[in-house]
């Protein structure tokens, strides 16, 4: 039978058939914004589509994804799995999401985030606490979806994984996120917040 690690490179295989050799090679944007306060050496891309941006944060630590419009099923579902090998690779349980940019996700595509890509994640055993600061989308549809999905995962994690916590929190730009972020850590366990995707106050 195949295990989470071959079914992981199998669809994103399926997904992605480009490798990520060839995504490096590909003309890279800067950096968000908010890693121009930063040292830039340290910031590491990871995976790159025309969808979304996926760095590795060193000074979080943790994963930071850039979504730069609509993704299709099959860019969604990739960026998924390229942000898994990140977490597995780097044994990171933190991750910042700037959905500020994204739009609606299939409802197909959120059965499968919860279905088959949740599993995935859990199945790590990085953490019993995973941390994720998501900074909402402007459009409608795009917040819409998000919450349907995070109301999706908070049911699937208390029916399913309840030995592992699940914190997210949403914002409304990336330094807030940032900040909230480099402040937790797996030991702090803090209550996790289930509101829908609003944005914090400052």
């Amino acid at each position: 039978m195949m295990g989470w690690q071959g079914s992981c490179l199998a669809q994103l295989h399926r997904y992605a058939p480009r490798t990520r050799a060839t995504f490096l090679a590909s003309a890279v944007p800067p950096p968000p914004a908010r890693y121009h306060l930063m040292n830039i050496s340290e910031l590491h891309l990871h995976y790159r589509s025309a969808a979304c941006s996926i760095y590795y944060d060193a000074e979080l630590p943790g994963s930071y994804t850039l979504w730069h419009g609509f993704a299709s099923s099959a860019d969604f579902r990739a960026a998924c799995l390229s942000g898994l090998e990140l977490a597995r690779e780097h044994r990171t349980f933190k991750g910042i999401s700037d959905a500020r940019q994204m739009r609606v996700i299939s409802l197909a595509d959120q059965k499968w985030f919860t279905d088959e890509l949740l599993p995935m994640i859990m199945e790590l055993h990085i953490s019993p606490v995973m941390y994720s600061a998501v900074v909402v989308p402007s459009d409608f549809f795009g917040r819409q979806s998000l919450d349907s999905l995070a109301e999706q995962v908070d049911d699937t994690v208390a029916q399913q994984f309840a030995s592992i916590e699940v914190v997210t929190r949403y914002f409304d730009n990336d330094d807030d996120a940032y900040r909230w972020l480099k402040g937790v850590d797996a030991a702090a366990r803090p209550h996790a917040d289930r509101a829908a995707p609003q944005a914090e106050a400052a």
